[in-house]
């Protein structure tokens, strides 16, 4: 996949990662891209990538709550572990060196800070398991990521 340089490629880059398919090889081509900073491409580009993020964001929430319901402790770590490695991996597309502070900020802030909710609105409903399992392994394993978070996909 090549590196995009002007709007148009973003555009169809971004458009492949709302497939939630080749999110590595997406991921390194966003890396390598760059864009011409300017007054429109900037709000575009920004409102384009924040719609992927936050749809991807609600689907690995969706995800993560069917692997609930499935009821085993196999299931609800794995998905943990998934809905983390999906924060890590959404927190590093925005956090590409094309996106200039304070606009990279701003969305990496986004993407932490949906993670502390999720975090919290989980614990929140964990407290209704009357087994205690569900709240003691989202303690012992936070979805909650930071800004600086390293973990691999």
């Amino acid at each position: 996949m090549n590196p995009p340089q002007i709007y148009y490629d973003w555009a169809v880059l971004v458009e492949e990662l709302s497939k939630c398919e080749n999110d590595a090889e997406i991921l390194d081509a966003m890396q390598a891209g760059t864009i011409a900073w300017q007054e429109g491409v900037s709000t575009r580009f920004v409102n384009m990538l924040m719609d992927v993020v936050d749809d991807r964001l609600n689907r690995a929430v969706d995800k993560f709550q069917s692997m609930l319901e499935k009821g085993d402790s196999n299931s609800m770590m794995g998905g943990i572990a998934a809905l983390r490695r999906e924060l890590i991996f959404l927190r590093n597309v925005v956090s590409i060196n094309a996106i200039p502070s304070p606009h990279k900020d701003n969305l990496i802030a986004h993407v932490v800070n949906f993670s502390a909710q999720i975090q919290s609105s989980l614990e929140d409903s964990a407290q209704n398991d009357s087994t205690g399992k569900l709240l003691s392994s989202l303690q012992n394993n936070p979805v909650t990521i930071t800004s600086y978070d390293q973990e691999a996909m």
